[in-house]
């Protein structure tokens, strides 16, 4: 979809998009180890906690979005127990020597996952591509392509928030279906069965 365009803050996109998406949800039942540290505080911050699977891999560590909680602090911001999230290293501790990339977490009333999903870089890249790229008109048709993705189901989910007809591209009839079951597209098709891509979104009509 293209990269972001500027945004005063971050933290600001992303409390109006928490409050204005989503519903308060029962906290998931799952709890993140407390470890203690045997690390020099003044080195960072040293954490422990859940990395998602979109991960890849440095010379020495991987690395990938994570949601953690901070068990020893040499830095004035955090404290021990609270929660952030971010690039973090996988493994049961994470020594983050520049922990101003990592951002706490405020709203502990639903699942700490979703902060490696839906409020995290793949929602946020929804929320903004839809909001703020195309921001299209109503009664207009939204086609999502490779819609059973990630942040393309996303994008379609938010699009039908906003009240828009949206239809998905898929690669199988599996996908197809899923789309229109469970993520509420109005219509879906499968691209590769399609030669004529304006054909084939007139029939959705």
């Amino acid at each position: 979809m293209g990269s972001s365009p500027a945004v005063g803050s971050s933290s600001k996109v992303r409390s109006s998009f928490i409050d204005t998406l989503l519903e308060k949800r029962e906290p998931e039942n799952m709890e993140l180890p407390t470890l203690r540290s045997e690390l020099p505080s003044d080195l960072g911050i040293n954490c422990v906690g859940l990395i998602a699977a979109d991960t890849y891999a440095k010379v020495m560590v991987i690395t990938g979005n994570g949601v953690q909680r901070v068990v020893d602090s040499g830095h004035l911001n955090f404290q021990a127990r609270e929660l952030v999230w971010g690039i973090t290293g996988w493994g049961e501790y994470s020594l983050i020597k520049a922990p101003e990339g990592l951002t706490k977490i405020k709203y502990t009333d639903m699942p700490i996952s979703y902060n490696i999903g839906i409020l995290g870089m793949i929602g946020l890249t929804a929320y903004i591509g839809f909001n703020e790229q195309s921001s299209p008109k109503k009664g207009e048709t939204v086609f999502v392509s490779a819609a059973s993705g990630a942040v393309s189901q996303l994008v379609g989910q938010f699009a039908k928030l906003r009240g828009r007809y949206v239809v998905g591209g898929a690669g199988s009839r599996e996908k197809a279906d899923l789309l229109k079951s469970k993520f509420g597209f109005d219509d879906a098709f499968i691209y590769k069965e399609e030669h004529d891509l304006n054909a084939a979104l007139d029939s959705t009509r």
